[in-house]
């Protein structure tokens, strides 16, 4: 095992996919609303979404696909599919472990995430007790984030 030479002074984390196991969720809900229009949403796509806005991530995948939807519309049809999905997120393998040591050794941690309020609270139902650790978290509708990515 590797020890630091200074102790860190705060850690802040990102949700998806470095804390939750949330991307392949993604991956699902919206393959399913493209499927509804005979359409297949796979990582030829996806690879140009991730890293993006919500919304600049939805007009890609309708670029992409030709879908007869707006950005807004695909959101939500995704995000209806996402509620039932994340409620059931598992957690990152050793993220509950690393960052419940960092806590034990007085780091203050945090959470930075483009998700939305109403769907993180959603994903960090079931682990409000390992989640408990983090001080702060900011999600990426909080008014004071210009640019959530």
């Amino acid at each position: 095992m590797t020890t630091l030479a200074r102790r860190p002074r705060y850690a802040i984390f990102d949700l998806d996919g470095v804390l939750l196991d949330t991307e392949p969720l993604y991956t699902q809900a919206t393959a399913q609303v493209a499927a509804r229009f005979g359409k297949v949403y796979d990582w030829s796509i996806k690879r140009d979404c991730i890293g993006r806005g919500t919304l600049e991530a939805a007009r890609i995948i309708i670029d992409a696909l030709t879908l007869p939807l707006s950005p807004e519309a695909l959101v939500h049809e995704r995000d209806l599919l996402l509620t039932a999905l994340f409620a059931r997120a598992p957690a990152i393998a050793g993220a509950e472990a690393f960052t419940r040591a960092l806590a034990e050794r007085g780091v203050p941690l945090a959470i930075a995430t483009s998700t939305e309020s109403p769907l993180f609270a959603i994903k960090a139902a079931g682990h409000r007790d390992w989640l408990a650790v983090f001080g702060a978290a900011v999600c990426g509708d909080d008014a004071r984030v210009a640019r959530p990515k």
